[in-house]
C-alpha cells in the first residue's frame, strides 16, 4: 500500500469532516448568540492573526473569494497562503 503525503486541502477536509461528525457524538455544546440582524446564510471569515495589516489582507482575500461564489475551502486555502508568504507574520 502506497503512502500518500497529506496536503493542506486533504487535511482541512478531514478536519471539516470530523467537525460535521461531532454533533453525532451527542456531546453538549455551547453556541454563541447570533444577533437577529445577521442573516443565517451570510459568510463569516475568522482569523487569529494579531497583526492588523496581515489580518486585513487575510480576511479580505477570503472574503473576495466567498463574495465571488467561491468555496469556503478555496477561501481558507488562499487566505492561509497570504499568511505563509507574508514576512510581517
Amino acid at each position: 500500500m502506497a503512502h500518500k503525503d497529506p496536503n493542506r486541502r486533504s487535511f482541512i477536509s478531514t478536519l471539516v469532516g470530523g467537525g460535521l461528525a461531532f454533533p453525532l457524538l451527542n456531546v453538549e455544546t455551547r453556541h454563541a448568540a447570533v444577533p437577529s440582524t445577521v442573516p443565517a446564510n451570510r459568510p463569516l471569515v475568522v482569523t487569529s492573526k494579531t497583526n492588523a495589516l496581515v489580518r486585513e489582507e487575510i480576511t479580505g482575500t477570503a472574503w473576495t473569494i466567498l463574495e465571488a461564489g467561491g468555496s469556503a475551502m478555496d477561501a481558507a486555502e488562499k487566505a492561509t497562503n497570504v499568511s505563509e508568504l507574508d514576512p510581517r507574520d
